[in-house]
């Protein structure tokens, strides 16, 4: 449950070294407003003077906002490298805005 204006932060693991990444593919609109996203490696930052290590995964962090009060269901949907790729995973979350 949420209310206008509150965040709703979604959680899910990704690796982009792979190509693969998280997108919204409904649920936005009337009541949700996509505001952004970021990626958080789960590697530890590199010590002082080395180089930083590729390939590692980590938290995609997909931020939302409450707009209108009503129901809606956030879709999500992980797309391997590529435009015309279909989807491998899928995450749905059922939301209610109160007034």
């Amino acid at each position: 449950m949420l209310h206008p204006r509150q965040a709703l932060l979604v959680r899910l693991d990704e690796n982009p070294s792979t190509g693969f990444a998280w997108r919204v593919v409904g649920g936005t609109g009337r009541h949700l407003r996509f505001k952004g996203r970021e990626f958080t490696p789960s590697a530890p930052p590199p010590a002082p003077g080395q180089p930083p290590m590729g390939g590692g995964g980590g938290t995609a962090t997909l931020t939302f906002e409450a707009w209108h009060a009503g129901p809606t269901e956030v879709r999500l949907a992980l797309f391997p490298p590529g435009r015309k790729r279909k989807a491998t995973k899928f995450f749905k979350l059922r939301v209610q805005v109160h007034k």
